[in-house]
C-alpha cells in the first residue's frame, strides 16, 4: 500500500479514536483526562492493519502496563501507556499530530500507534507478525526472539479460551489506573 493511503488511513483513525475527542464537562479527578481502550477500537485498528487481536491482546499482557503509566529508561528513553511506545517513535508519529501524552493517556491512540509500528516492522520482515512482534521490543536477535514466544504463547492461550471474557478481564486491568 503506497504512503500516501497509508497515512491517510492513519490520521482518519486517529482522528476518530485520538486526541480530538473532547471530555464532556470539567472534572476535579485528576484521571478524568484517561481515554480507555475499547473493544470497539481494538477492532477496528486490528482489521485496519491486519494484526490479530490475539497478537495486541498478547502484547498488552507482556508489556503490564496501562493507560496513563509512563516509565522512564535507563537509556533516557521513555515508554508510554499500554504497549509502552517507546519516545524514539515521537518524530516519526509527529506528523500524524501524536506526542508523547497521547500515547500515555489515550488507549485508542496508543493501540492504533502498536498496531501501525507493527505494520511497519512486518513489511519489513515479509509479512512475519513474529518477527515484527520480536522486533517491536528489541533489534537484538535473542531479546526479540524471548519476547516473541512469551507474546506467542499469550496469544495462543487468548485464542483457546473465552476469547470475550479474557479481552474484558485485560481491558478492564489496562484501563484502571
Amino acid at each position: 500500500m503506497n504512503k500516501i493511503l497509508t497515512t491517510t488511513i492513519f490520521v482518519a483513525i486517529f482522528l476518530v479514536f485520538g486526541n480530538f475527542q473532547k471530555n464532556a464537562g470539567a472534572s476535579s479527578d485528576k484521571q478524568s483526562h484517561l481515554k480507555p481502550v475499547t473493544e470497539e477500537c481494538l477492532r477496528i485498528i486490528s482489521n485496519r492493519y491486519e494484526i490479530p487481536i490475539p497478537v495486541i491482546m498478547g502484547i498488552l499482557v507482556s508489556q503490564e502496563s496501562r493507560v496513563g503509566e509512563r516509565f522512564e529508561r535507563l537509556d533516557k528513553t521513555v515508554d508510554y501507556g499500554p504497549a509502552l511506545i517507546n519516545s524514539r517513535w515521537l518524530k516519526k508519529i509527529k506528523r500524524f499530530g501524536i506526542r508523547g501524552k497521547d500515547l500515555k493517556n489515550d488507549g485508542c491512540t496508543n493501540i492504533l500507534t502498536l498496531s501501525w509500528i507493527l505494520n511497519q516492522y512486518k513489511a519489513e520482515m515479509g509479512g512475519d507478525i513474529w518477527k515484527a512482534v520480536g522486533r517491536y521490543h528489541s533489534e537484538e536477535p535473542l531479546k526479540a526472539s524471548i519476547y516473541k514466544e512469551l507474546v506467542k504463547k499469550v496469544a495462543i492461550n487468548f485464542e483457546k479460551g473465552d476469547s470475550a471474557e479474557y479481552t474484558k478481564n485485560i481491558l478492564s486491568w489496562i484501563n484502571s489506573k
